[in-house]
C-alpha cells in the first residue's frame, strides 16, 4: 500500500514537473527531481532514485550561479550529490561515486564566493572531502574491499589539509577587521537552507544592501575566529592515520603524525605534542633521514620545553648536538650551554618563537635525565665486550668498554659502570676518576680485569648495561644508559654513508679476531693428560668390539679420580640403528640402555700411564666415532689463593663397522634350474651363499631358517662348527614347501649363529632376511623319477606321476617328442583324464644313442578344454610352465667303457647341448658351439681356464696355426683370435658359411657343401685379411697334405683329390668307398694314408700314392669325427657315443 501511494506521489510531481519551464523554473527542476528520487527511495527502487538523484543534480549545474545563490547552490549540491554517493556504494559501483565526487569537487572548486570569506569555501571542501571519507569507510567496513592507492585515508586527509587552509585564511581574514558586537542583526533562521540572512528568499541578481552585507561579513569572521580549527584538523588526520595504518603506509602515517603533533603544540597541548613525536624520532633515526629528524627534533624541543619535560627536553637537546643533527654550530652551541644550565640547576634560555616555562621544574636537585643509547644518537657513543669470547676458569677476564664523543666540545664523564649478569663483578667494573673524552675521532679505552671464580665453569656470564654518568654526581646529573650488547645490535643506528660522521661499525673499536661478543664462556682448564687409542679395525656389526685406552698423566703432580666419559657420537642414524658401550664383558647383559658409561681411575701418579678397555658394539655397518671426556679436579695457585680447579678435554677415535656377512640367496627348483614363482604344497630348493666379510676367522655354530610361511624338512642347517676365512663362501641348502597362498610371502630369514675365533665375547645370531616370493596354488603336481645319469645304449626307467590337488576333473592331452639323442618306448602321445585328488603314473623306457649333457625326450602337456574354477585356470601356458618346472630336461649320458678305453672326465663345455669344435693346443684346449663362445681349457686338470670370445653367431670349426686360433661361424664369417695372448685380432669375411675349415702356409681353405673357396692371408700391420684366390667343387669336409688336397664330391659319396702346383689344381683321382654319405676324413701324420667314414658304419683307410683303397674297419656306428694322434693312432668318434681307437 505504502509502495503504491509513493508511486502516485512520484506520478503527480512528475506530470507537475512537465508542466514546468527550464529557463523560468530551473530551481523547481531541481525540487521536482529531488522528489521524485526521495520517493522511488522510499519505495526501495534504487536504480530509479539514483537515476532522478542524478537528474536533479543534472539540473542544478544548470542554474546560473551569483553571490545571493551561491551558498544555497553549494548546500543542496552537497544534499543531492551525499545521496548519489550512497547509493553507488549501497549498489557496489565504488568508482561511480568517485568519479562522481571527483568531478564535484572539480566543479565547485573555484566557485569561491566573496572575498572575505574564502575560509567558507575550504570548509565546504573539507566537508565534502569529509563526507564523502565516511560513506567510503561504511562501504568498507560494509565488505568493500579497500587498496592501498584508494581508501577513506586519503579523502579524511584532504579534508584534514582543507581545514588548514581554512585555519590559515581564518587568521588572514581576522588581520582586516571585525565587527566588535556579539550578535548580527540579521541573525534569525530562514526557513531555506544555504540562504543568507541579509539576502532572505531573493532569487534576483541584484546585489545586498553594502552596510548591511559587510556588517554580516564581519560578524561571520567573528564567529570563524572562535572556532577551534586545531581540534577539527586533529580529529580529521586522526581518523585518516587509522586507514593509513591498514594499509601499511608508513610514508603517509609519519607525515599525519607530524602534522597531528604541530597541531597539538599549537593548540596548546605540549604534552600530547611530545608523546606523538618520541615514535617519529626513532622512525626516522631507523631510515637516516636526519634532516627531517633535525626539523621534528626542534619541534619536540619546543613542546617539551613549554611543557616542563626536563628529561624529555635534555634527551632532545644531547640528540640535537650530536654530529648527526644538521643543525649549524651556531644553534647546537645555543642548545648545549641550554644544557648546561639544567645541569647548574638553572631555567634554560626560551627556544624560539616560546614563552618562559615554570622555573620550578628546572632547580630540582635530581637525575636530570636518563637517556638510552640504544635507541638515541646522544653525545657520547658507548660500547662493551669481552676482549675474548671463552676463557679458562684460571685467566682473568677482561671487560673493554669504548668511548666516543660525538659532539664539538670535550666532555667530562663522572662515572662509568659496568653492570653484569654476576652481580659479585660489579663492583669491579667501574671508574673512580672522572674520564675526559675529546672530540676528533680518537675513542677512550677502559679496561677492567674480572678474577672468575671456579663457580662460573660453565655458566660464565654477559655484560648487562653499561651507566656513564655526566655532571656532579651528588647533585645534577645526566645518566647515559647503554645495555643489549648482541652482535647484531652493534651498530645501533644505521648511519647513511653521505655524513661526515657517521656512527663507526664495531672493526673501527676493536681489533681483535672476529665479533666480539657481549658474553663470556668460562670453561674449565684444558686437562694434561693424553690418550691414546689401540683397536684392531675393522669392526664387525653386533659384535663386541675391544678397543684400549692409554691415559699419559703429563700434569707435574698426581691426580687424583680421574673419569673418562665415553659416549658414542650419534648423529641422524637410521631406525634400528644403535651403538652401545660395555666397560666390560661381563655387564654386557646389563647395556641393552647403555649410551654413556664412565671409567673411573682412582690415582695416577705424574709422567706415568694407566690401561683401560672398552667394548663397543654397533647394530649396523658403517662408521662410528667414541667419544672420550677426560674431566679430574686440579689444585691451582693464582697469587695467594689455591683454587681446585677443573679440567676437562675431549678425544676421539673412529672405526669401520662392516657386516661379518654378504649373503645371496637363490630359488631353485628340485632339479636346480632358476625358479623365479613357487606353487602351494610344491617342493624348491632355497640355496643361501655366505661369504665371509671380516679379515678375522670366523666360527658359524649354527644356521637355521625360519618362517611361517614356509616347511622345511629341517630348520638348521648343514654349517655346524664350521670356521671359515675372510673372503671364503659358504653354501647351505633348504627344501621349503609353501604352506600359505598368498601375492607376496616373506622368503623368511636366515639366522646365522657365530663369533670372532678365538674370541671370549659371547656368540653372535645375525638375521639374513630374504626377497619375497610369489606363491600361487597349483591344481596339478607333476615330477618325475629318473636316475641322475645314464650310459649309452642302456636303457633306463622314466615314470611321470601327475597328481591332482583340486576338486576338478581335467582332460589332458599328454605327448613326449623324440629326439637325436633318444629312443623310447612309451606313450608318444595320449589323453589322460585326471579324477579330483587322484594320481596317475606313466612309464617310459629310455634309450641313449649320444653321450655327454643331453636333452631328454621332450613332455608336453596340454588341456583338451580350457576349464577357469575359483581362479585356478588350467591353459596351455599354465601348464607349460608347470612342465617346464617339475621334469628335467637333461641328463648325462656317460660313454660306455670298452677294453681299451676308459672314461677321464666329463666336461659340460657350454650351456647349450651341441658343442661342435674341440681342438688342441700346447696344454689347453679349445671348445666352441652354437652358443657363439670359445672357451679355453686346461689339459692337466681340466678346468676352465677362461671364457676367451663371444659372439652371436653359431662357431662351427676351430684351428691353430701358427701362433693364431681360427674360428668359423655359419655367416661365412672367421674370427682371428691370438693363440698366446688370447687377444683378438681381425675378421676375415669369406664366402660362405663355414663348414669346414684348415690352412697350409699363408692359405685358408673354407668350404660348405657347394664349393670350396681358397684365400690368401695378408697381414697389414697386426690386421690380418683374406683375398680370395680359388674356388673348387666340393663340399665338407676337408683334408690336406704336402701336395694335394682331398674333399668330399658334391654328391657325397665319394672323395676327389687335387694335386696343387702353386694354386693350379688338376684332379688326379676320384675315390670311391661305399654306397652311403661321407662324413669325415683326415690323413696320416706322414700325408701317405687317407682316412674316411660315413653314414655305412665303416672306416675306409686309401693310400695317397696309388689311389687305391687299401682296407675297411667295422664301426659301432655313423662316425662324425676322426682324429690322429702322433704316434700314429686313429680315433673315431660317432654321434651315439661311440669312440674307437686304432693302432696303425
Amino acid at each position: 500500500m505504502a509502495q503504491n501511494y509513493y508511486l502516485g506521489e512520484a506520478r503527480r510531481v512528475k506530470s507537475h514537473r512537465e508542466q514546468l519551464n527550464k529557463i523560468n523554473h530551473a530551481y523547481l527542476y531541481v525540487r521536482h527531481s529531488f522528489k521524485i528520487a526521495v520517493y522511488c527511495e522510499l519505495r526501495q527502487d534504487q536504480s530509479n532514485a539514483l537515476k532522478h538523484y542524478t537528474q536533479a543534480y543534472e539540473n542544478l549545474l544548470q542554474v546560473r550561479i551569483s553571490d545571493n545563490n551561491l551558498n544555497e547552490i553549494k548546500t543542496v549540491a552537497i544534499i543531492i550529490a551525499y545521496k548519489i554517493w550512497r547509493i553507488n556504494f549501497l549498489q557496489n559501483q565504488p568508482r561511480e561515486s568517485i568519479n562522481h565526487f571527483k568531478n564535484h569537487i572539480d566543479h565547485f572548486r573555484g566557485i569561491a564566493g566573496h572575498k572575505e570569506l574564502e575560509f567558507e569555501q575550504q570548509a565546504w571542501l573539507a566537508q565534502q572531502y569529509e563526507i564523502f571519507a565516511m560513506l567510503f569507510e561504511e562501504a568498507v567496513a560494509a565488505g568493500l574491499s579497500a587498496t592501498q592507492k584508494e581508501h577513506p585515508g586519503f579523502y579524511f586527509q584532504q579534508a584534514g589539509l582543507h581545514a588548514q587552509l581554512r585555519k590559515k585564511l581564518s587568521k588572514e581574514s581576522l588581520e582586516s577587521g571585525i565587527r566588535p558586537a556579539d550578535e548580527a542583526p540579521l541573525n534569525t533562521p530562514t526557513g531555506f537552507y544555504g540562504q543568507r540572512p541579509w539576502r532572505r528568499e531573493k532569487i534576483s541578481m541584484e546585489p545586498a544592501a553594502p552596510a548591511i552585507e559587510s556588517e554580516e561579513i564581519s560578524y561571520l569572521k567573528l564567529v570563524e575566529s572562535k572556532y577551534e580549527h586545531c581540534k577539527r584538523i586533529i580529529s580529521l588526520l586522526s581518523r585518516a592515520l587509522v586507514h593509513f595504518e591498514n594499509q601499511k603506509s608508513p610514508g603517509h602515517k609519519r607525515r599525519l603524525m607530524s602534522t597531528i603533533a604541530l597541531e597539538h603544540y599549537e593548540a596548546g597541548n605540549f604534552r600530547e605534542a611530545v608523546r606523538i613525536l618520541h615514535p617519529l624520532f626513532w622512525e626516522l633515526r631507523c631510515d637516516d633521514w636526519w634532516s627531517l629528524l633535525t626539523n621534528l627534533l626542534k619541534e619536540g624541543l619546543k613542546a617539551s620545553y613549554m611543557a616542563g619535560l626536563r628529561s624529555d627536553y635534555f634527551t632532545i637537546g644531547a640528540e640535537l648536538c650530536s654530529v648527526y643533527s644538521c643543525l649549524s654550530k651556531e644553534e647546537k652551541e645555543r642548545i648545549f650551554s641550554n644544557l648546561l644550565l639544567i645541569l647548574e640547576g638553572k631555567q634554560p634560555l626560551p627556544e624560539e618563537g616560546t614563552k618562559d616555562s615554570a622555573s620550578s621544574v628546572w632547580e630540582a636537585k635530581s637525575c636530570v635525565a636518563t637517556i638510552a643509547l640504544n635507541t638515541v644518537a646522544s653525545l657520547i657513543d658507548v660500547r662493551a665486550a669481552f676482549q675474548k669470547n671463552v676463557y679458562s676458569c684460571e685467566e682473568d677476564v677482561i671487560v673493554e668498554v669504548y668511548l666516543r664523543n660525538l659532539t664539538f666540545v670535550p666532555l667530562t664523564v663522572s662515572r662509568v659502570a659496568v653492570t653484569l649478569s654476576n652481580p659479585m663483578y660489579s663492583e669491579i667494573c667501574q671508574t673512580s676518576e672522572p674520564v675526559v673524552i675529546n672530540t676528533g675521532q680518537k675513542e677512550v679505552k677502559l679496561t677492567f680485569s674480572v678474577h672468575c671464580s671456579p663457580a662460573d665453569v660453565g655458566i660464565g656470564f654477559s655484560i648487562l648495561s653499561v651507566s656513564t654518568f655526566m655532571g656532579n654526581l651528588s647533585g645534577r646529573y645526566v645518566l647515559f644508559h647503554s645495555e643489549g650488547f648482541q652482535a647484531e645490535e652493534f651498530s645501533l643506528l644505521k648511519i647513511s654513508p653521505e655524513l661526515n660522521a657517521p656512527r663507526r661499525p664495531w672493526n673501527a673499536y676493536y681489533v681483535g679476531e672476529g665479533m666480539p661478543q657481549p658474553t663470556v664462556e668460562i670453561r674449565p682448564r684444558k686437562a694434561k693428560v693424553t690418550l691414546e687409542f689401540n683397536h684392531d679395525q675393522p669392526a664387525l656389526s653386533k659384535d663386541w668390539y675391544p678397543v684400549t685406552i692409554y691415559c699419559i698423566n703429563n700434569e707435574s703432580a698426581d691426580i687424583e679420580a680421574i673419569e673418562l666419559f665415553v659416549s658414542p657420537h650419534l648423529e641422524k642414524q637410521p631406525v634400528g640403528h644403535y651403538v652401545r658401550i660395555a666397560s666390560s664383558l661381563s655387564s654386557i647383559e646389563d647395556s641393552s640402555s647403555m649410551k654413556e658409561i664412565t671409567v673411573k681411575i682412582p690415582i695416577l701418579k705424574a709422567n706415568s700411564k694407566s690401561i683401560s678397555q672398552i667394548f663397543v658394539e654397533s647394530a649396523m655397518a658403517g662408521n662410528v666415532t667414541v667419544n672420550v671426556k677426560v674431566v679430574y679436579t686440579i689444585a691451582i695457585k693464582r697469587g695467594n689463593i689455591t683454587l681446585s680447579c677443573p679440567s676437562v678435554s675431549s678425544y676421539s677415535t673412529s672405526m669401520q663397522v662392516v657386516d661379518a656377512f654378504k649373503a645371496v640367496s637363490e630359488n631353485k627348483t628340485i632339479g636346480f634350474q632358476p625358479l623365479s614363482k613357487v606353487f602351494l604344497h610344491q617342493e624348491f630348493l632355497l640355496m643361501c651363499y655366505i661369504k665371509a666379510n671380516s679379515q678375522h676367522s670366523l666360527t658359524i655354530k649354527s644356521c637355521e631358517f625360519k618362517s611361517s610361511d614356509f616347511e622345511a624338512d629341517s630348520s638348521s642347517g648343514t654349517l655346524k662348527d664350521l670356521v671359515i676365512n675372510s673372503d671364503e663362501c659358504a653354501t647351505e641348502v633348504w627344501a621349503l614347501k609353501p604352506i600359505k597362498t598368498r601375492s607376496y610371502v616373506g622368503n623368511g630369514e636366515i639366522c646365522v649363529t657365530w663369533m670372532r675365533k678365538g674370541s671370549s665375547s659371547p656368540y653372535i645370531t645375525s638375521v639374513i632376511p630374504l626377497p619375497s616370493l610369489s606363491v600361487d596354488e597349483s591344481p596339478l603336481d607333476l615330477k618325475m623319477e629318473i636316475p641322475p645319469q645314464a650310459f649309452i645304449r642302456q636303457p633306463i626307467l622314466a615314470k611321470v606321476i601327475l597328481k591332482s590337488l583340486h576338486n576338478v576333473s581335467q582332460k589332458l592331452r599328454i605327448s613326449m617328442d623324440s629326439n637325436d639323442a633318444f629312443m623310447f618306448a612309451g606313450n608318444k602321445m595320449m589323453d589322460l583324464t585326471i579324477e579330483p585328488l587322484a594320481t596317475k603314473t606313466l612309464t617310459y623306457n629310455l634309450y641313449p644313442l649320444l653321450a655327454g649333457y643331453v636333452a631328454l625326450p621332450t613332455f608336453r602337456l596340454s588341456p583338451v578344454t580350457v576349464i577357469t574354477e575359483s581362479e585356478i585356470v588350467w591353459t596351455p601356458e599354465f601348464l607349460s610352465e608347470l612342465v617346464e618346472r617339475s621334469i628335467p630336461s637333461h641328463i648325462y649320458v656317460l660313454v660306455w667303457q670298452t677294453e681299451d678305453l676308459s672314461l677321464i672326465a666329463e666336461i659340460a663345455a657350454h650351456s647349450w647341448a651341441v658343442v661342435y669344435d674341440v681342438v688342441c693346443s700346447e696344454g689347453k684346449f679349445y671348445t666352441c658351439g652354437n652358443d657363439g663362445k670359445i672357451k679355453m681349457w686346461s689339459a692337466k686338470d681340466w678346468s676352465l681356464l677362461k671364457e676367451i670370445y663371444s659372439c652371436d653367431q653359431i662357431l662351427r670349426k676351430l684351428v691353430v696355426h701358427d701362433g693364431r686360433l681360427y674360428a668359423g661361424d655359419e655367416k661365412g664369417e672367421v674370427h682371428v683370435i691370438n693363440d698366446t695372448s688370447n687377444e683378438y685380432i681381425s675378421k676375415l669375411e669369406l664366402v660362405e658359411e663355414i663348414w669346414d675349415l684348415k690352412l697350409k702356409g699363408n692359405d685358408i681353405y673354407s668350404i660348405r657343401d657347394r664349393g670350396l673357396t681358397i684365400s690368401t692371408l695378408h697381414d697389414y700391420g697386426g690386421v690380418v685379411k683374406a683375398v680370395v684366390r680359388k674356388s673348387i667343387d666340393g663340399s665338407a669336409p676337408i683334408a690336406l697334405t704336402k701336395d694335394l688336397l682331398c674333399i668330399k664330391s658334391r654328391d657325397g659319396f665319394t672323395v676327389d683329390v687335387w694335386k696343387d702346383d702353386n694354386m693350379n689344381f688338376s684332379k688326379v683321382a676320384n675315390l670311391k668307398a661305399g654306397d652311403m654319405i661321407i662324413t669325415s676324413l683326415n690323413v696320416s701324420k706322414d700325408g701317405l694314408f687317407l682316412y674316411g667314414a660315413g653314414w655305412d658304419n665303416t672306416l675306409f683307410i686309401w693310400d695317397l700314392n696309388e689311389f687305391t683303397l687299401k682296407e675297411s674297419i667295422p664301426l659301432p656306428g655313423c662316425a662324425n669325427s676322426i682324429a690322429v694322434s702322433d704316434d700314429g693312432a686313429v680315433f673315431v668318434g660317432g654321434s651315439n657315443g661311440f669312440l674307437v681307437k686304432l693302432q696303425m
